[in-house]
Protein backbone atom coordinates (compact mmCIF):
# COMPACT_ATOMS: atom_id res chain seq x y z
CA UNK A 1 0.00 0.00 0.00
CA UNK A 2 3.01 2.21 0.30
CA UNK A 3 2.46 5.54 -2.10
CA UNK A 4 -1.41 4.76 -2.35
CA UNK A 5 -3.49 7.99 -2.53
CA UNK A 6 -7.08 7.31 -0.86
CA UNK A 7 -9.73 10.04 -0.29
CA UNK A 8 -11.55 10.46 2.64
CA UNK A 9 -13.81 12.95 3.60
CA UNK A 10 -12.55 15.39 6.04
CA UNK A 11 -14.92 18.36 6.42
CA UNK A 12 -15.87 17.17 9.84
CA UNK A 13 -12.20 18.72 11.42
CA UNK A 14 -11.89 21.46 8.83
CA UNK A 15 -9.60 23.28 9.41
CA UNK A 16 -7.13 20.45 10.52
CA UNK A 17 -4.66 21.95 13.35
CA UNK A 18 -2.40 18.88 13.52
CA UNK A 19 -2.41 15.79 11.71
CA UNK A 20 -0.32 12.54 12.93
CA UNK A 21 -0.40 9.29 10.29
CA UNK A 22 1.78 6.13 10.60
CA UNK A 23 1.27 3.47 7.80
CA UNK A 24 -2.22 2.46 9.07
CA UNK A 25 -3.74 4.88 10.08
CA UNK A 26 -4.35 8.86 10.49
CA UNK A 27 -5.16 11.45 13.01
CA UNK A 28 -6.28 15.24 12.83
CA UNK A 29 -6.83 17.46 15.52
CA UNK A 30 -9.40 20.96 14.31
CA UNK A 31 -9.11 24.34 15.81
CA UNK A 32 -11.22 23.42 18.73
CA UNK A 33 -9.54 20.77 19.99
CA UNK A 34 -11.60 17.76 18.48
CA UNK A 35 -9.44 14.62 17.79
CA UNK A 36 -10.49 12.66 14.85
CA UNK A 37 -9.08 8.77 13.67
CA UNK A 38 -9.25 6.84 10.55
CA UNK A 39 -7.75 3.56 9.15
CA UNK A 40 -6.82 0.48 10.86
CA UNK A 41 -8.61 -0.09 14.15
CA UNK A 42 -6.72 -3.83 14.86
CA UNK A 43 -6.68 -4.09 18.60
CA UNK A 44 -8.54 -1.22 18.76
CA UNK A 45 -5.75 1.01 18.31
CA UNK A 46 -7.64 3.88 17.60
CA UNK A 47 -9.33 3.70 20.74
CA UNK A 48 -12.78 2.38 19.10
CA UNK A 49 -14.52 -0.34 20.17
CA UNK A 50 -14.04 -3.93 17.69
CA UNK A 51 -17.70 -3.46 17.19
CA UNK A 52 -17.07 -0.48 15.40
CA UNK A 53 -15.23 -2.07 12.92
CA UNK A 54 -11.66 -2.86 12.45
CA UNK A 55 -11.52 -0.17 9.86
CA UNK A 56 -12.40 2.84 10.08
CA UNK A 57 -12.80 4.45 6.54
CA UNK A 58 -13.44 8.43 7.42
CA UNK A 59 -12.25 10.50 10.18
CA UNK A 60 -14.25 9.53 13.24
CA UNK A 61 -14.58 11.67 16.06
CA UNK A 62 -13.06 10.28 19.69
CA UNK A 63 -15.81 11.64 21.93
CA UNK A 64 -14.31 10.68 25.15
CA UNK A 65 -11.96 13.64 25.24
CA UNK A 66 -15.53 16.00 24.46
CA UNK A 67 -17.43 13.71 26.74
CA UNK A 68 -15.03 14.89 29.78
CA UNK A 69 -14.37 18.51 28.95
CA UNK A 70 -10.90 18.17 27.17
CA UNK A 71 -9.41 19.97 23.80
CA UNK A 72 -6.51 18.13 22.49
CA UNK A 73 -3.41 20.08 22.33
CA UNK A 74 -0.81 17.92 21.08
CA UNK A 75 -0.94 14.19 19.04
CA UNK A 76 1.32 12.02 17.78
CA UNK A 77 1.09 7.86 16.96
CA UNK A 78 3.77 5.07 16.75
CA UNK A 79 2.99 1.77 14.67
CA UNK A 80 0.04 0.76 16.74
CA UNK A 81 -0.30 3.44 20.00
CA UNK A 82 -1.25 6.41 20.10
CA UNK A 83 -0.22 9.56 22.46
CA UNK A 84 -2.40 13.00 22.82
CA UNK A 85 -1.54 15.86 25.27
CA UNK A 86 -5.01 17.78 26.23
CA UNK A 87 -5.84 20.49 28.46
CA UNK A 88 -9.23 20.46 29.94
CA UNK A 89 -11.56 22.75 27.63
CA UNK A 90 -13.17 25.12 30.61
CA UNK A 91 -11.01 28.52 30.17
CA UNK A 92 -11.78 29.57 34.00
CA UNK A 93 -9.86 26.37 34.48
CA UNK A 94 -6.13 26.11 35.49
CA UNK A 95 -4.64 24.83 32.34
CA UNK A 96 -3.05 21.56 33.57
CA UNK A 97 -1.79 19.03 30.94
CA UNK A 98 -2.74 15.22 30.65
CA UNK A 99 -1.17 12.85 28.75
CA UNK A 100 -3.31 10.04 27.69
CA UNK A 101 -2.29 7.05 25.96
CA UNK A 102 -3.75 3.87 24.25
CA UNK A 103 -3.09 1.01 22.03
CA UNK A 104 -0.71 -2.15 21.84
CA UNK A 105 1.37 -1.52 25.34
CA UNK A 106 4.32 -3.46 24.90
CA UNK A 107 7.86 -2.36 25.83
CA UNK A 108 6.15 0.20 27.87
CA UNK A 109 5.52 2.52 25.36
CA UNK A 110 2.14 3.80 26.55
CA UNK A 111 4.25 4.94 29.47
CA UNK A 112 2.11 2.68 32.00
CA UNK A 113 1.95 -0.66 33.34
CA UNK A 114 -1.26 -1.99 31.56
CA UNK A 115 -1.42 -5.26 29.38
CA UNK A 116 -4.62 -4.84 27.61
CA UNK A 117 -4.43 -4.31 23.91
CA UNK A 118 -6.94 -1.04 24.14
CA UNK A 119 -8.46 1.53 26.11
CA UNK A 120 -7.58 4.65 27.40
CA UNK A 121 -5.31 5.92 29.92
CA UNK A 122 -4.54 9.36 31.89
CA UNK A 123 -1.02 10.35 32.90
CA UNK A 124 -1.16 13.65 34.28
CA UNK A 125 2.20 15.50 33.50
Amino acid sequence: MSGSKYKVKYDAFLPPKKIAANETFSLAVNDTGDLFAWGSNENERLGFSIEEGKYIENPKKRTFFTDNYYKVHEVSCGAAHIAVVVLKKDESADEAGYVFTWGLPFFGRLGHVDFDDGGSKQIKI
